[in-house]
């Protein structure tokens, strides 16, 4: 059931998508719903509504997308629950329930999204449930690749291309405006409820804003993501390797091995201009020694004395 319910003008509250009313007489079941799918209800998915409804069971139940709520409980009865789903639901809470204890719920496990305290007070007003896709789309619908250098390539960004279809949609083409390139792994078609990837890169050309936008034609559907980024004038880009240079311990006044500092422009091909000389280079010897060297003091001699003669023998 999709877009099943609508609003009853006299009462001025939703009617279900499925709902069970017991105004014209007691209805005490059984009655078994099975293996059912419960799409977009403008307003509640499932109702139960005047008199007194009894032996309902709801199994394998799938409610994807309400207005207001997944089950409205409006009157006394019962119910079991055995594998019921519930997502996009519009209230605040899933169930709307003022029958408090009159209204008997079973829970026969592997439910989920139907839980919390019931709802009792003014209807709200619905939230309606988007529509599903119906045919190919991509995500997300634009891309930008912020400032890149002309004449480079950013790294690639993705989207994908989502066929939820349950046919294979053929791809008629794919491409790219502008200073964009893509790269994808759609081939000629999309799997049913499949999907693909497209990665797009920025090349710009030109300094400044720079547009463009990826089309993708698939299943017969045309989609459009749009394409930004910004170019700026190209420049070199110096590097020096190594980054420092460490020197042994060297005598004052001596000079060691020469070290290499190779310096590479890794920007865009543009001449890095060198300004300005090194300083000079000085190997003088110092006139006076290190204060870790001491140098003694050389021996004083007088040469008007002679030294004294070697004593003789004993006379």
């Amino acid at each position: 059931m999709i877009r099943d319910g609508d609003l009853d003008p006299n009462w001025e509250f939703g009617v279900g998508a499925l709902w069970f009313d017991g105004s014209q007489g007691a209805v005490t079941g059984p009655v078994n719903v099975t293996n059912a799918l419960i799409e977009q209800s403008p307003y509640e998915a499932v109702q139960w509504v005047e008199g007194t409804v009894s032996g309902v069971s709801l199994n394998n139940v799938t409610i994807a997308g309400t207005g207001t709520y997944a089950l409205q409980e409006q009157t006394g009865g019962a119910a079991t629950f055995t594998g019921v789903t519930a997502t996009g639901v519009g209230a605040s809470s899933p169930v709307y329930n003022c029958e408090g204890g009159n209204f008997v719920v079973t829970d026969g496990g592997g439910n989920s999204g139907i839980s919390g305290t019931p709802s009792c007070g003014p209807w709200p007003a619905p939230v309606y449930p988007p529509y599903p896709p119906s045919g190919v789309t991509t995500a997300p619908s634009a891309l930008n690749f912020g400032s890149a250098a002309t004449g480079s390539t950013t790294v690639a960004q993705t989207v994908t291309v989502s066929n939820p279809t349950n046919t294979a949609a053929p791809v008629s083409s794919i491409a790219t405006s502008g200073d964009f390139a893509q790269t994808n792994t759609c081939g000629s078609s999309i799997a049913a409820n499949g999907s693909c990837t497209v990665s797009v890169t920025f090349d710009p050309t030109a300094a400044g804003s720079r547009t463009g936008s990826l089309t993708v034609n698939a299943g017969g559907v045309t989609n459009s993501v749009s394409l930004s980024g910004t170019g700026v004038a190209p420049g070199p880009i110096l590097n020096a390797t190594p980054g420092g240079l460490t020197f042994a311990g060297t005598v004052v006044g001596s000079s060691t091995a020469a070290q290499a500092v190779t310096v590479t422009n890794n920007g865009t091909p543009t001449p890095a201009t060198v300004s300005g000389s090194p300083p000079p280079v000085t190997s003088a010897r110092p006139t006076t020694a290190p204060p870790w060297r001491s140098v003694p003091p050389a021996p004083s001699m007088s040469p008007s004395r002679p030294p004294p003669p070697e004593p003789g023998p004993a006379r």
